[in-house]
């Protein structure tokens, strides 16, 4: 069973980055703690006001189940308010990695 990746591009006004920072990091601990599988996430601005986080799952199947049932959870819901427009998004499974430490 291969990990996946799941890779959002959005929007985020400036003045709604600190909210974003905060949010996220509740959210991401939470969806951790209510579906199994969450490898890592990251957080990164791209400039301007568009950002990526890309999270990684021990595989699809945990992925989707999280993506199901993550808007039942409020600590998502209050993240995805500081969101104005989601230009992409998309849930790929890991065809290969190499890792940079021994």
């Amino acid at each position: 069973m291969s990990e996946a990746l799941e890779v959002s591009q959005f929007t985020v006004r400036s003045e709604d980055e600190r909210g974003l920072l905060d949010a996220w990091e509740r959210a991401i601990t939470t969806l951790a703690a209510s579906f199994p599988g969450l490898v890592s996430a990251r957080l990164a601005p791209l400039g301007g006001e568009e950002w990526t986080d890309v999270l990684v799952w021990e595989s699809r199947e945990r992925a989707e189940a999280a993506a199901q049932g993550a808007s039942n959870i409020p600590e998502v819901a209050d993240c995805f308010r500081y969101i104005s427009d989601v230009k992409a998004h998309a849930l790929v499974e890991v065809a290969r990695e190499v890792s940079a430490t021994p």
